[in-house]
């Protein structure tokens, strides 16, 4: 499980593909983790310098896991080191329906591509 301390606008810029927005889950934390307290739990927030990361371990040290590690290098070093990030997905919902186009029942299934 990896954990990005860095925000939601930096989240959604760009991430560790499959991280957690930790600013979008905080409040249901202990929902959004493994149910095996000893799974590997990996924080990282902006850089080196950066000390954010420590909310997200801290949290799940309080829910008992036990296993946390910190990404010291950050999303900065993950980037520098040529390591491909995920971003936001956005939904552009115009011009796919006009008025009109939809009777019941309506089924729509969707698939995500990350964006690099």
């Amino acid at each position: 499980m990896i954990i990005d301390v860095n925000g939601t606008e930096s989240y959604n810029k760009g991430h560790v593909p499959t991280a957690l927005n930790f600013a979008a889950v905080k409040d249901k934390f202990a929902d959004s983790l493994p149910k095996d307290k000893g799974a590997l739990i990996v924080a990282y927030c902006g850089n080196p310098q950066c000390k954010a990361y420590q909310a997200a371990a801290k949290a799940a040290e309080k829910l008992g896991y036990t296993n946390i590690k910190h990404m010291s290098a950050g999303i900065a070093g993950w980037k520098d080191a040529g390591q491909k990030t995920e971003k936001k997905q956005e939904l552009n919902w115009s011009g796919i329906f006009t008025t009109g186009d939809l009777k019941p029942p309506v089924f729509f299934c969707f698939t995500l591509q990350p964006r690099t």
